[in-house]
């Protein structure tokens, strides 16, 4: 089976309270009893899927390789969509014009078309270069690698003493200036300072 569970694929069974006990017997698999609730491909590959009665039932946490839980991938969980949240924040502020928001909202999902993200949809490689360097033409390159792109960066860093990192994206970007001084909030000028260099 692939990474996605039986209910994401049977909603129904999301909301069942039959347990895997009830479908298995002193044989194994109840077979006809699984194929009353899933397909028979599915039945098929839990039936191939060892288990045995003297082991006991064990929770398993999907974020970690070996299936056990710790506080680390938890916290890469709830840091990583935190960090998501508070940057569509800022991108999506009242005092942004709404033109701005979309065009940061397309940057960030990867839709402002360079060369790299053109070939990607036609599905053709072919020659990709920056009109201002030799460098391949992405959106990294674009409006963060690029040396106009660094010094317009680096510009108002040092206007605002935010630590510059060379080669970071736009994720931490955002970040390194929502976090560079004290009390910065939605609005507050060092959030909407790296919309409109863009």
């Amino acid at each position: 089976m692939d990474e996605s569970t039986l209910a994401d694929e049977h909603p129904h069974l999301a909301h069942s309270s039959i347990q895997v006990r009830e479908l298995f017997d002193d044989t194994g698999w109840n077979i006809s009893r699984l194929l009353q609730l899933v397909p028979h491909i599915i039945a098929e590959q839990i039936r191939n899927f060892p288990i045995t009665a003297e082991v006991h039932d064990q929770i398993m946490w999907k974020d970690t390789s070996d299936g056990r839980f710790h506080t680390n991938s938890a916290w890469q969980l709830v840091r990583t969509g935190h960090t998501i949240q508070a940057v569509y924040g800022m991108i999506w502020s009242s005092i942004i014009p709404t033109t701005v928001s979309f065009f940061c909202w397309r940057l960030w999902q990867g839709l402002i078309p360079v060369d790299v993200v053109i070939q990607r949809r036609i599905g053709s490689h072919m020659a990709s270069r920056c009109q201002c360097c030799s460098a391949i033409e992405t959106i990294q390159h674009l409006f963060i690698d690029s040396c106009i792109a660094n010094q317009v960066w680096r510009h108002f860093f040092d206007i605002f003493h935010v630590t510059l990192r060379p080669m970071e994206g736009f994720q931490y970007r955002f970040q390194s200036w929502r976090f560079s001084g004290q009390f910065v909030r939605q609005g507050h000028i060092r959030t909407i300072i790296p919309l409109l260099i863009l």
